[in-house]
Parts: C-alpha cells; structure tokens; sequence
C-alpha cells in the first residue's frame, strides 16, 4: 500500500489515513501515526492536519454513505486519485483520495 501510494503519488513519506477501517500495520510502514478518519469532520480538524501529503485509503461503501449525503460534500473536498490499492489477504480494493489541490 505504501509503497503504491509513493510510486502513484511521488510522496516520500504520505500522512496515510483509513476511512471506514483500521490497519495497525501502517504507522510501521508511513514512520507517521495513522488513524481512522471520519471525512465529515468538522473544517478546523483538516486545518490542523498537514494537508500537503495527506492521502486518505477509503472503503468504497463507506465513502459511498458519506459522499450521499449532500451535507458533508466530499467532492468538494477530496479528489479520488486514479488507482485503487488492495490490503489484506482477502485483496480487498481500496479507493485512494487527497484532498483537493485548492484546499492545501
């Protein structure tokens, strides 16, 4: 995953970031504290973030329930980069995203 997002992204160190799963191996991975995120957080939770590497790897059906509801506009926000990531055994797909170019 880390090494698809540097190669995709040409980010050195990304501020990865999981939407709607968790994934304890990534902050051995990124050298960075990783959580779980909820994109519909409140606009100075984002100010306090470094949004220049940030990249969030988002479950498809999760953002999907967001992005429904017109409140939050993810698509304001976030732009889905044009690749998908697999984790686990099960080589579940993934949806990479950052936030968008005018908002860093």
């Amino acid at each position: 995953l880390v090494t698809e997002i540097h190669h995709q992204t040409g980010l050195e160190k990304p501020q990865v970031l999981t939407v709607g799963f968790g994934d304890r191996r990534l902050p051995y991975y990124t050298r960075r504290p990783t959580r779980w995120i909820d994109p519909r957080v409140l606009p100075d939770v984002w100010a306090a973030m470094r949004k220049d590497d940030l990249v969030l790897v988002a479950d498809p059906e999760t953002w999907d329930r967001f992005d429904a509801k017109s409140k939050w506009t993810l698509k304001n926000r976030f732009v889905r980069l044009g690749f998908d990531v697999q984790l686990g055994y099960d080589s579940i797909d993934y949806r990479v995203y950052r936030t968008r170019p005018e908002l860093r």
